[in-house]
């Protein structure tokens, strides 16, 4: 479609500058030179939808208290990502030495006997990725609540983060806990809990991972700094 404005602007241009513009009878007619035409470009439009996965550990260690602070967190990180996109969905992976996905409330209330394996979340968390919010549809949010508490080394965990997980995800938030039981302090027993994160920081700082935040939470006067940690990125 051609562009009246811009054609009449080239001839004007190309009139003053050979000095042919008659300013006392002001006419241009336009050559084929000048024609100027209206263009179409593809755009790739911006991906508008979300999804937060949830992640926490329910096993004996993670109190009422644990999972309140994570209540209360998770709240504002859903306001903060659904202000930004116009559909959100939530996923939630609880998960003791297994892992399964389960509605809010479950989430929330979930307590779990035995031990803690971590990759066990990780390769559910996966698998919903790749199965039902592929990346190039989808902007993924990963939360994770724990007290550092995973049987064997971490590796196997680091390594399933590092090869699937944050390749495919805008942020993933790791957020340790580390409230100390009542009765760990009544017993005057000592408490070992928190090594992941340690893991955790040394292979962001490794291989300077900007995807992955970490960082540890002591109390309901953490939450605000904890928020401003997860969602400072802009990611």
């Amino acid at each position: 479609m051609l562009r009246f404005d811009k054609t009449y602007l080239e001839a004007l241009k190309r009139l003053i500058a050979s000095e042919e513009y008659n300013y006392e009878d002001p006419i241009v007619i336009p050559t084929k030179d000048d024609m100027r035409f209206l263009s179409w470009r593809k755009e790739k439009a911006p991906i508008a939808n979300a999804v937060i996965m949830y992640i926490m550990d329910v096993s004996g260690s993670m109190s009422g208290e644990h999972r309140e602070l994570a209540r209360k967190i998770s709240f504002w990180i859903d306001l903060w990502i659904k202000y930004h996109y116009n559909e959100v969905e939530s996923v939630y992976i609880i998960h003791d030495t297994q892992a399964w996905e389960v509605d809010e409330e479950t989430f929330y209330k979930t307590v779990a006997g035995g031990g803690t394996k971590i990759l066990s979340a990780y390769l559910l968390a996966n698998k919903l990725i790749e199965k039902k919010y592929p990346p190039e549809d989808w902007n993924i949010y990963v939360i994770q609540y724990s007290d550092g508490e995973n049987w064997g080394s971490n590796e196997d965990e680091i390594n399933v983060l590092d090869e699937k997980i944050l390749p495919n995800v805008n942020l993933f938030c790791y957020g340790q806990i580390d409230l100390i039981p009542g009765w760990v302090k009544d017993y005057n027993i000592k408490w070992f809990f928190g090594q992941f994160k340690k893991d955790l920081d040394k292979y962001k700082e490794k291989k300077n991972i900007e995807n992955l935040i970490t960082t540890s939470i002591h109390g309901e006067e953490d939450i605000y700094d904890t928020l401003k940690k997860f969602l400072g990125t802009g990611k």
